[in-house]
């Protein structure tokens, strides 16, 4: 039986949503039964480095070269992600998924606006309407969530999480 590209893009999307959604209710739940953030990160990460690793290994890929410039790049892009997935996390222990969610899914409007700034490419109608579109669901999921009494270091890490993404 083959699958449709179209079928199999809109399944791989679903599937990647629903585990991007139910990890923050898991890394939620596994601090409040008391595992430590740091712990919880070297272990996302080191799942994520053996299954690379593991692909690599199967599609006979796995090679050892010179250290440069690709490698620090990596390295680079690593501890960005890093402090991105810190800031995440870090929301979610002070803050409600969902409002975290909303915040860290701004960053299509903020990658818009940079680029805007830095390659002085104004966005189309299109781009403006889907952005706009998106932050419309954001305001309504924050509005919807009663932010009263929210930690403002949850916010800023949640929107910090949205910046370094």
């Amino acid at each position: 039986m083959r699958i449709s590209p179209a079928v199999f893009g809109a399944l791989a999307v679903t599937l990647a949503s629903s585990i991007f959604g139910t990890v923050g209710i898991a890394v939620q739940a596994a601090v409040a039964a008391g595992f430590a953030l740091p712990l919880l990160l070297a272990m996302r990460y080191l799942a994520t480095a053996g299954a690379v690793h593991s692909i690599a290994l199967a599609r006979k890929e796995h090679r050892v070269r010179r250290f440069g410039r690709p490698h620090l790049a990596a390295f680079g892009l690593g501890l960005a992600a890093l402090g991105q997935t810190g800031c995440y996390f870090a929301a979610m222990t002070r803050i409600d998924v969902a409002l975290v969610l909303a915040l860290h899914f701004t960053f299509p409007g903020i990658v818009l606006i940079a680029e805007a700034l830095h390659a002085r490419r104004w966005p189309g109608r299109r781009q403006l309407a889907s952005c706009a579109l998106a932050l419309v669901g954001v305001a309504l999921v924050v509005l919807a969530g009663g932010t009263r009494g929210v930690d403002p270091i949850g916010l800023v890490l949640a929107l910090g999480s949205a910046i370094s993404y």
